[in-house]
């Protein structure tokens, strides 16, 4: 442990006498002086404006604590000074009360039929979807028996098919 301690102090030895390190401090402490006397006006002058801005919200809240205890004054005489203002407070209180109830059960009521004619007419809508899906299905369930029952004739009778071309030519003719 002190071989290693022993080996740092000669390496901080050595950079201290260094002369790279010491052109370097001595930059940095001109350097450092320069700001100082650079910025030092400013600093003061941002010293001096914080003291006033300071100063300013002192006054200005001195004032407003002012104001406060006078409008606190005033409004204490005029509590102590009308009941009749409390009395007519309470009652127009109670009277929006009232007529904010009736409103409610008013919407409540008309919230209540538009949602029932919603859902009847959401249940109509889902009972025509389902009709229409039902209608096709059994279309198309139709189509697939009457083409298997037509393949299954025209594989039993080998006649049958020149006479439905018959039948549908003298079809064709009547409807001219």
């Amino acid at each position: 442990m002190s071989d290693i301690l022993s080996s740092v102090f000669e390496i901080i030895s050595t950079v201290l006498h260094s002369r790279i390190f010491q052109s370097n401090l001595f930059n940095f402490l001109v350097m450092v002086f320069i700001l100082y006397k650079l910025s030092a006006p400013f600093i003061k002058k941002s010293i001096e404006q914080s003291a006033e801005n300071t100063k300013n919200v002192v006054e200005t809240s001195d004032f407003n604590k002012k104001q406060a205890e006078e409008n606190r004054d005033i409004a204490k005489k005029q509590y102590e000074n009308t009941p009749e203002e409390i009395d007519y407070i309470k009652k127009t209180a109670n009277n929006t009360l009232s007529s904010l109830e009736k409103k409610a059960e008013e919407d409540t009521e008309r919230t209540k039929v538009s949602i029932s004619s919603n859902s009847e007419r959401a249940i109509l809508n889902e009972s025509a979807r389902v009709i229409t899906a039902l209608t096709e299905e059994t279309a198309r369930q139709s189509l697939i028996t009457a083409k298997e029952k037509v393949l299954t004739e025209l594989a039993e009778n080998e006649n049958l098919h020149d006479i439905l071309i018959e039948q549908s030519i003298n079809e064709l003719e009547l409807t001219k």
